[in-house]
């Protein structure tokens, strides 16, 4: 083991563990690998990862590198997404000092991030799979309009490219913080989309809260995103919380990735005889003509708008904003 590990090598060593993170690789042995990463990346002779289980009350699986020695020196982090701990990563007897560095620690808590993502990823395919059983296959593959290998495949590839940056540490900082940052967008869109495939769980909640705590799951990506609703529309389209939900989700979803903005808003108002839920943006536009087609983001906008008994209206400039509603029957 090199126990002195350049500025450099740590650089790869993080971008190799991000590459993992958008592969096929296995939980069981992409965890493995990142444990042997943190005792490489820290200089130590013993590493070691515990997970825990899904209600966080014992370890359920318990992965080492190395032969634990005596710790005369010891770092250790939580494993973390988004305030959830999935487990801990641990590093013990530093080989070429007594004590472990701030360095070390700032490069074992970005590993130990993304064996986070890469845990609530793997639980998030296993709920779908669960869910998948009693739903319509066809139906959730087109719905999840192939959004999870497409972007693990660009984060990939933009990775792969990363690898000529390792000369220019904050470039590669900043290449490897927006790739977490996405492939932990990508699995966020998906435990919302496995959320609404529970019967009746956005329906049990208040419409307007359900709305609310939707744009709340967005807040990380750094947009503002308001909401606004009308007290006597809410109370009429409660039962229709679900697919009201979903169509909002897919026209914010879509804002987040592709629009650039710094403000959302979501509104359900009331407008003559109907309800009319719009979510508008002021980001970069784009041209709607061309946008048909690719893909099957704006076909699943058609499809909750149909659901919802109205049609989708899309509105939309380059550089001048995109305005996304449905007209609901009262």
């Amino acid at each position: 083991m090199n126990v002195d590990v350049s500025p450099l090598r740590r650089q790869e060593i993080l971008v190799q563990a991000a590459l993992m993170l958008a592969s096929e690789l296995p939980l069981a042995a992409l965890l493995q690998r990142i444990v042997e990463l943190a005792a490489e990346i820290g200089g130590a002779r013993y590493a070691a990862l515990g997970v825990l289980s899904s209600d966080g009350e014992v370890i359920r699986e318990f992965l080492t590198v190395g032969v634990n020695p005596p710790m005369t020196s010891f770092l250790g982090v939580p494993i973390a997404v988004r305030g959830k701990v999935f487990g801990n990563l641990y590093l013990t007897e530093k080989i070429a000092a007594e004590e472990f560095t701030a360095e070390d620690e700032d490069a074992l808590v970005k590993l130990a991030a993304q064996a986070g993502i890469a845990i609530e990823f793997t639980r998030a395919q296993e709920m779908l799979r669960r869910l998948a059983l009693a739903e319509d296959r066809e139906r959730i593959a087109k719905e999840l309009h192939d959004d999870v290998i497409q972007s693990l495949f660009a984060e990939g590839m933009a990775l792969q490219a990363a690898l000529g940056m390792v000369n220019d540490p904050s470039a590669i900082t900043a290449r490897l913080e927006s790739s977490i940052e996405h492939i932990d967008r990508v699995i966020r869109d998906l435990r919302n989309y496995i959320f609404a495939l529970q019967p009746g769980a956005a329906a049990d909640r208040q419409l307007d809260r359900s709305l609310r705590d939707l744009a709340g799951d967005f807040a990380s990506s750094g947009m503002r995103i308001d909401v606004h609703t009308d007290d006597l529309v809410v109370s009429l389209l409660a039962g229709k919380t679900q697919d009201i939900v979903q169509f909002a989700r897919e026209a914010i979803s879509n804002a987040v990735r592709h629009s650039e903005a710094k403000q959302v808003n979501v509104s359900l108002l009331a407008s003559g005889d109907a309800a009319l839920l719009e979510v508008s943006d002021d980001g970069i536009g784009f041209d709607v003509e061309h946008a048909e087609g690719r893909g099957h983001g704006l076909a699943n906008l058609r499809a909750r708008a149909e659901a919802l008994g109205g049609e989708p209206e899309i509105e939309s400039q380059p550089n001048a904003g995109t305005w996304v509603r449905v007209r609901i029957p009262l």
